[in-house]
């Protein structure tokens, strides 16, 4: 396999590595890779950090012709709070220790929740503008609460607990196909991450069906 590129020092995306990670268990679904080959693979790009680093574990499954395309950033650009590393969005700094309904979640959040505070993160409304949501926590004292929906995925690994305190998840690490993945770092003391409920999923599926009964009689207008 060709490794040669004078872009391969280029530093690559969460998008990037995630799609390349994606490739590696494709082919091992299909029969390209073994078991072994495909595990070796993903633990280089789960710690990638360079299009060189992507190119050792796909450039035998993506045609030459492609290899240079495949490896690019197609993100697209964000704009605001939370677009990029070192301007996260900041959430709990300001008091506000609830955030729940239709909210735009950008791929770098700053969570505070300390003093003993107790902070809810509901993501069973809300839109990913990206595959991979970075979240870091200042917790010392506080405890966080992420709500997410079926088929997301939250990766604690990286989240520091104090040693007196317990974080809990129902969650799996890795999400559905085509789904967003959070990947929690810092430090708390306690929290948990869940799976919505059916008690909220009920509420939720009858707060949408409300909306639509009170649109109706507008919509009829118009027609």
């Amino acid at each position: 396999m060709d490794i040669n590129s004078s872009d391969d020092q280029l530093r690559i995306t969460s998008v990037q590595r995630e799609r390349a990670i994606e490739l590696v268990r494709q082919a091992a679904a299909d029969g390209r890779l073994d078991f072994d080959e495909m595990n070796g693979r993903v633990s280089v790009g789960l710690e990638a950090r360079t299009q060189g680093d992507l190119r050792r574990i796909v450039g035998d499954l993506v045609p030459s012709a492609e290899l240079a395309a495949f490896l690019l950033d197609v993100t697209p650009p964000l704009q605001g709070p939370g677009s990029t590393w070192d301007d996260p969005l900041v959430i709990g700094r300001d008091g506000k220790w609830d955030v729940k309904g239709p909210w735009n979640v950008p791929p770098f959040l700053e969570v505070y929740c300390s003093f003993w505070s107790l902070l809810t993160l509901n993501f069973l409304e809300a839109t990913a503008l990206a595959p991979v949501i970075d979240m870091v926590v200042v917790g010392h004292n506080g405890s966080p609460t992420v709500i997410v929906p079926q088929g997301w995925g939250v990766d604690t690994e990286r989240l520091s607990v104090t040693s007196q305190g317990a974080f809990s998840s129902n969650v799996a690490t890795r999400p559905d196909k085509g789904m967003p993945r959070i990947v929690m770092r810092g430090h708390t003391r306690n929290g948990k991450a869940r799976y919505a409920t059916k008690r909220e999923l009920r509420k939720l599926a009858e707060r949408r069906a409300l909306a639509q009964l009170s649109a109706a009689p507008a919509n009829a207008l118009e027609a």
